[in-house]
């Protein structure tokens, strides 16, 4: 796990390095920091910083029947003392027989957690949430959990995530 400006230097990403990864260029703290997975990662990292609503990554699985809990954590790099979090994200339910469930959190180490939004979904379809609000935090996570014995896809999507001061 490195930072993004470590493999790209001080200029930062840009859409002109293939579009794997790219900043708004107005600075959104959040695509400069290190985004880590558990279980599959879905999409391009880059497109949660991209400002387009029709794009996303996120964690989340298929074809697993047992119960799951998975993960896409940003780490900002330091915390930040009452910072705007702008997020338009989801939650993906495929098929019967299971519920899903996705939290946004915050926290300033990394073990200690706080929810600050959940998103339910019990019937097949994606739930979408617009949240903006004020916080200290280092880290941001989406937690993804599967309840029930079904196996379609499950995830949770980061479809835009925008961290800037107030």
């Amino acid at each position: 796990m490195v930072p993004i400006s470590s493999v790209f230097g001080e200029r930062g990403p840009e859409t002109s390095d293939n579009g794997y990864l790219h900043t708004l260029t107005d600075g959104n703290m959040a695509a400069d920091g290190v985004t880590t997975f558990t279980g599959s990662e879905l999409g391009v990292v880059g497109d949660m910083f991209n400002g387009d609503n029709s794009t996303y990554a996120g964690a989340g699985r298929s074809g697993t029947a047992s119960e799951w809990t998975d993960y896409i954590t940003i780490d900002i790099l330091k915390k930040i003392r009452d910072a705007v979090i702008t997020i338009y994200f989801s939650a993906l339910q495929g098929g019967s027989s299971q519920a899903v469930t996705v939290k946004l959190q915050t926290s300033e180490d990394n073990s200690t957690w706080t929810d600050r939004h959940t998103l339910s979904r019990n019937t097949a379809g994606e739930t979408f949430k617009n949240y903006s609000a004020q916080h200290t935090f280092r880290y941001l996570r989406l937690e993804v959990a599967k309840t029930g014995t079904g196996s379609s896809e499950i995830s949770g999507r980061f479809y835009s995530v925008r961290v800037s001061k107030k």
